[in-house]
């Protein structure tokens, strides 16, 4: 969950005011394991140690990240694309990736052959990204046309 919050940080804020929202209501158990959770207020959260912290600031120091993506637009996937886009550890190819999806509205399959292919990277040595994408594309519409049942019946 610790990988989730950092490389999704735009959705912590939403999770934590629906998880308070919760917590105030009377949808929360009665037997709640958090004292405080009865007060509305959550538990405090886990730091990282200071040798994590240090690593993280020169490393945000060194190269600047990607702008996240508005929350609307990452909850328009579902968990497994965010499993998937969870294992990408660049953020840089996780961001191309993320509104890959968004934009071309990919199933997990697509996605899995989409990072498994090296899309990324095939897209940054082209002079042609465009054609890449598109050409990217095209062959997932084969591929699945190929796999229609009713294509393999009506043959």
């Amino acid at each position: 969950m610790r990988l989730f919050y950092s490389s999704f940080p735009q959705l912590s804020a939403i999770i934590r005011s629906s998880l308070v929202s919760i917590s105030e209501g009377d949808h929360a158990p009665r037997n709640c394991s958090s004292p405080m959770s009865n007060f509305g207020v959550l538990p405090p959260q886990i730091g990282q140690s200071p040798v994590d912290l240090f690593a993280k600031q020169s490393q945000s120091q060194s190269d600047s990240s990607p702008s996240p993506l508005p929350p609307q637009e990452i909850l328009r996937l579902s968990w497994t694309h965010i499993i998937e886009l969870l294992a990408v550890d660049d953020p840089w190819k996780r961001a191309f990736y993320e509104n890959e999806c968004i934009k071309g509205n990919s199933s997990v399959r697509q996605l899995q052959r989409q990072i498994g292919s090296l899309l990324y990277e095939r897209t940054g040595l082209s002079t042609d990204k465009q054609a890449v994408i598109e050409r990217d594309t095209a062959t997932w519409l084969q591929i699945r046309e190929k796999a229609t049942p009713y294509n393999a019946i009506s043959k």
